[in-house]
């Protein structure tokens, strides 16, 4: 199925009330079934809050879920889950364990601490919100995912305190944050630019030449860019961001979002058309060997738009 199809027909979901699905802004469940645990329904086993936990999380979009697993293993069933979101899509996690969940349907993000199921902050006054990412002083970003705008709230604000607007005209698709609080940000077609730390003016950085649209963006310790293409290529641009890659590897499957492990030798995707059905799977990285797989999220056709892990990468 094509890229585009599959995005417009997720995002029809949401927006208009369906048989056993949710319209815009409500915050039912769909009425599926699923082997993980009853839709709607919370819960986070104690190895969650462990001081060794090695977490991985994935969202799902039509579950209204956010699903936690442990890297550890293959074929593994989940410890955790957060239930009765609203089209939940990008997520980001900090490095005190922080979990942020955008809300396509509700143009909010909701903040939880590690292990809980009920989130400690809910930021508003969003829309049509897709990626997200949080900086070093406690500000989030979260982009439109139907026009050029990234909402901003900074340290201490539960609403915008200032809308960034990229050089280009297309929808955003991604945003991410390196560890000098610059901040990253891609189109649907693969146009990339970045905002200096505290600057509110964009600059351009490249377009892809031979990659379809681009499905996640992520960095790394070294500050490279690293992206999923529709095409199943996983590309990693090294400053100073001209479009030439260090790396590249391919992959099967339809990937919406992607995360680096801590030690940056996993990369942790979510595939839309895995063994059974919608998984998350490992990767070794950067060299692209298949590790494994996590059990299905068994929802015909749901996408994981948000992959996120604890303890993150130091990007």
């Amino acid at each position: 199925m094509h890229w585009f199809a599959v995005r417009v027909s997720l995002f029809v979901i949401v927006a208009s009330p369906i048989s056993g699905c949710a319209g815009a802004g409500s915050d039912a469940v769909p009425a599926f079934s699923s082997s993980l645990g009853s839709l709607g329904t919370s819960y986070m086993s104690a190895g969650v809050k462990g001081a060794r936990a090695q977490l991985v999380y994935l969202s799902a979009f039509v579950a209204g879920t956010v699903y936690v697993y442990d890297q550890q293993g293959n074929g593994q069933t989940p410890i955790g889950q957060i239930g009765g979101l609203s089209a939940p899509n990008g997520i980001a996690v900090t490095a005190r364990g922080d979990l942020y969940v955008a809300s396509q349907s509700k143009g909010t993000v909701s903040a939880f601490h590690r292990g809980d199921t009920v989130p400690f902050k809910v930021f508003t006054g969003g829309s049509s919100l897709r990626g997200v990412a949080v900086d070093g002083n406690g500000t989030v970003y979260a982009n439109n995912g139907f026009s050029n705008q990234i909402f901003v709230w900074a340290n201490g604000s539960k609403t915008p305190t200032t809308i960034l607007t990229p050089a280009f005209s297309e929808n955003c698709d991604y945003v991410a944050v390196d560890a000098q609080n610059d901040l990253f940000v891609d189109s649907i077609f693969g146009e990339f630019d970045e905002f200096p730390a505290g600057s509110n003016t964009p600059v351009k950085l490249f377009k892809y030449g031979f990659h379809n649209a681009p499905n996640g963006l992520i960095l790394d310790a070294k500050q490279d860019l690293i992206t999923s293409y529709a095409d199943g290529t996983i590309a990693v641009y090294p400053k100073p961001y001209d479009g030439t890659t260090s790396a590249t590897f391919t992959h099967s499957g339809l990937i919406y979002a992607i995360a680096l492990s801590k030690s940056e030798k996993t990369l942790w995707a979510g595939n839309m058309t895995g063994p059974g059905g919608t998984v998350g799977q490992s990767y070794s990285f950067p060299g692209g060997t298949l590790l494994g797989s996590t059990s299905s999220v068994d929802i015909a056709d749901d996408t994981i738009f948000g992959v996120a892990t604890y303890p993150p990468a130091k990007n």
